[in-house]
């Protein structure tokens, strides 16, 4: 390896290529700057800067989302469901030990308010549906 300003120029090899060399900044740097500097001189996307990261994210999510499907399937022919909704029922339940009722219920709530306001912006309302039928229904 070779110097430059006292420090060595990291030799980085690329698959079917020959060997390269990549310029060393003459002063270390430290923190954020300092490793978005080595991911860009490497080679290696910053996920923040440009969405890539989140969309990996978000296809190792579904892929391990769908292995967990089949797991389930495989394993409870027939009560997928059920086993959905048993956990479902244990993660309310820690929620309710953990921070207590009220917050519990807050945050389904809340939770409830989003899948709403979602579902209103894909132009498929069910639930708010569902609420304006139970008011019509319950008025008198």
């Amino acid at each position: 390896m070779s110097q430059q300003n006292g420090f060595p120029k990291p030799r980085v090899e690329s698959e079917g290529s020959a060997d390269r060399t990549e310029r060393v900044e003459s002063a270390p740097q430290k923190g954020v700057e300092s490793a978005r500097n080595s991911q860009q001189a490497t080679g290696q996307a910053n996920p923040s800067s440009d969405g890539a990261g989140n969309a990996n994210h978000a296809a190792h999510f579904s892929q391990a989302v769908s292995s967990a499907r089949s797991w389930v399937a495989r394993t409870f022919p027939g009560h997928e469901n059920a086993v959905l909704f048993g956990f479902l029922g244990f993660l309310v339940a820690l929620l309710v030990f953990i921070i207590g009722f009220w917050q519990t219920l807050f945050i389904a709530l809340v939770v409830l308010v989003g899948v709403a306001i979602g579902q209103k912006l894909d132009g498929d309302p069910k639930i708010i549906n569902a609420v304006r039928r139970f008011v019509r229904e319950n008025r008198n």
